[in-house]
């Protein structure tokens, strides 16, 4: 799992209190790196999150895969190189364009394309500080619109703490008791636990009756598609499914790729139209890597006979639904079997 950092030291924090701030970051890298996690960094400059915890990985002497997203300019890769000769760590450097001789509003634009595409690499959000003003609160906003997890840490103050407040209630559901801890003066070293409750929380175990589905179909198949969205919603399963017509030379849009990791069963409805459609392979890629996390299930229903193409798809058990009837019948059989899991 990878993990974005986001904050650092901000203008609501005593001077006398920057240093055992700084401190408290390096002790949440040490941390982040006994997890085995990796990490998606931003930026190499000393009071950022990501500077003072790469200090704490490097400090742990552990392995850790370490990402580092960051505008490309001659300033930034020099301060990132610097920084990895210091402390002895390997990165793998992400660039993204910048305009060496922009103003100060480009350049914050190439910072925050940075931080956006840091974000949209990682599994969980860990926030710590951050000012009110800057992309760390917008990007911390941002992030809970997309339903991606988040642990803000709160003993910092600034945006984290902020996020802690607006989202105290999914976190009560999520950590229990040990939400409390993240408001606490130092709550570093209660840190593993949560990440590792929160991450079991998007890991649905296979004996959990699922509750929401995501219909993959190629729109030559949207009578089908139909009929099981009818079959799902009267059993009061929620339903995501994709209605408008995009280009095929697009990428995966954020509303699908985020309804599909918010799903617990991915149904993918596989006919000839299906197997050509480049929209439904990448929606099936995502799936199929879900599913090696243990995070969805994948309900394979072959409309035809033509032959599954995914390599890692060929595995999974074939569901043959060439009618309406049969596909009814089907999709009800599952359904019974995933709500009494332990029937033999």
């Amino acid at each position: 799992m990878k993990i974005f950092l986001l904050g650092g030291v901000h203008e609501g924090i005593p001077t006398q209190e920057v240093e055992a701030a700084r401190a408290s970051m390096r002790a949440l890298g040490g941390i982040l790196a006994r997890t085995g996690h990796g990490v998606a960094l931003c930026s190499p400059y000393p009071g950022s999150i990501d500077h003072d915890a790469l200090e704490g990985i490097a400090a742990s002497g552990l392995s850790c895969e370490i990402e580092m997203h960051y505008p490309e300019t001659r300033e930034n890769q020099a301060a990132i190189g610097a920084l990895a000769r210091e402390l002895g760590v390997k990165m793998r450097e992400v660039q993204h364009p910048a305009d060496p001789d922009g103003g100060p509003r480009e350049q914050t634009y190439s910072w925050l394309l940075a931080q956006l595409s840091a974000l949209d690499a990682a599994d969980l959000v860990v926030a710590a500080g951050g000012r009110l003003s800057g992309s760390a609160s917008m990007l911390l906003r941002l992030a809970e619109a997309r339903r991606r997890p988040v642990l803000p840490l709160g003993h910092l103050g600034g945006a984290a703490a902020q996020s802690l407040d607006r989202l105290r209630h999914e976190l009560d559901d999520q950590l229990g008791e040990l939400r409390s801890w993240l408001r606490f003066p130092d709550p570093i070293e209660h840190l593993s636990k949560a990440i590792d409750q929160m991450v079991g929380g998007r890991m649905r175990r296979s004996d959990e009756e699922p509750t929401s589905f995501f219909i993959s179909y190629s729109r030559h198949r949207q009578a089908e598609a139909d009929l099981v969205e009818t079959l799902l919603r009267r059993r009061g399963r929620t339903v995501f499914r994709d209605d408008q017509a995009f280009d095929p030379s697009a990428e995966l849009h954020d509303e699908i790729e985020n309804a599909i990791r918010s799903s617990d069963v991915f149904v993918a409805l596989w006919s000839a139209e299906y197997a050509c459609s480049p929209w439904c392979h990448d929606e099936m890629t995502l799936a199929l890597e879900l599913l090696g996390e243990r995070r969805i299930d994948v309900w394979l229903l072959t409309l035809d006979e033509t032959r599954i193409v995914p390599r890692a798809a060929r595995g999974l058990i074939k569901q043959p639904c060439g009618s309406r009837e049969e596909l009814a019948a089907t999709m009800l059989k599952l359904l019974e079997k995933a709500t009494r899991p332990n029937a033999a």
